[in-house]
């Protein structure tokens, strides 16, 4: 449908700068969505899809005269080990990364503040929705025979971000004059407890909800060790099932002051976590043809 109207899709490696180069030619504005998206992989992949692509599509906006380049982050940067509510854009990143995708983001950011044309951050927090390959069918396949690992003793705070209400926030950016050279935290606006978003995003995808309890420190440990045998026996080509990342990010609160993209972007959610999650298990159930053998 989008190429009836004149959409022109091309498969590129923006790692590769004349393909970039030629792709941005002529454009008044570049979205740039494409990244390594994992909490796990060879540095150098992280380095190559996040970094040296991001300086090519900043090269290539710059020297074509781009209107507005908008750039999607991650609020990845911010994550510690810990706690951290109602974090605005002025927050500090976390001083040692988490990992090397919260890592090269990171830089990312830097290489887009320098470029040459008008420029636009949002950083939307674990976007969700049809056609969604990483964030929720990964929580859905860690359930496997046991159930779903809970780390930790607490029910921590956690955000998502519906696809399309993302989608609203890209548009405005593109066009808002005061978004210029800014940078904006993107979630749903609505932190839901731990539980309470598993167990419901459970009963959409049509699978029993079977949670067991496991000890943050035995979990940290655990997820290190792991870590350590992928570097030292694959070079970190094979993804740990646990990784100190996918073990914190669900035993700690993380929430979002979204004042900045209220004011600046006019954001408002219009699709609620509520309905996302239900619009999500209507796809997962259709596109697995049954979702419990896609899964366990």
């Amino acid at each position: 449908s989008l190429a009836r109207q004149g959409i022109r899709f091309l498969r590129l490696d923006l790692s590769g700068a004349e393909a970039v180069q030629a792709a941005c030619a002529g454009q008044e504005y570049v979205f740039h969505c494409a990244a390594r998206s994992s909490p796990w992989g060879r540095r150098t992949d992280f380095l190559r899809d996040n970094v040296q692509a991001t300086a090519n599509v900043a090269a290539a906006c710059g020297k074509h005269g781009v209107r507005r380049l908008v750039h999607v982050s991650t609020p990845s940067i911010y994550f510690e080990e810990r706690d951290r509510f109602d974090l605005t854009e002025a927050s500090v990143p976390a001083r040692h990364p988490i990992n090397d995708y919260a890592r090269t983001k990171r830089m990312a950011e830097d290489i887009v503040n320098a470029a040459g044309c008008e420029t636009v951050i949002l950083r939307p927090r674990a976007v969700f929705g049809p056609g969604d390959t990483s964030l929720f069918p990964r929580l859905l396949r860690a359930a496997g025979q046991g159930g779903f690992p809970l780390i930790g003793p607490r029910d921590p705070l956690v955000e998502v971000t519906w696809v399309g209400n993302v989608v609203d926030a890209l548009t405005a950016a593109a066009v808002s004059p005061p978004a210029a050279g800014r940078s904006f935290n993107i979630t749903n606006g609505e932190p839901w407890p731990r539980e309470k978003l598993l167990s419901h995003l459970f009963r959409a995808a049509g699978l029993p909800w079977r949670p067991r309890r496991i000890p943050l420190r035995k979990a940290r440990w655990a997820a290190m060790a792991l870590e350590a045998g992928s570097r030292l026996l694959t070079g970190g080509r094979w993804e740990p099932p646990l990784t100190r990342y996918s073990a914190g990010v669900l035993a700690f609160s993380q929430t979002f002051d979204l004042t900045a993209a209220r004011s600046v972007l006019d954001y408002k959610p219009r699709v609620s976590v509520e309905e996302g999650l239900q619009r999500f298990g209507e796809w997962w159930r259709a596109q697995s043809g049954g979702a419990v053998s896609a899964v366990l």
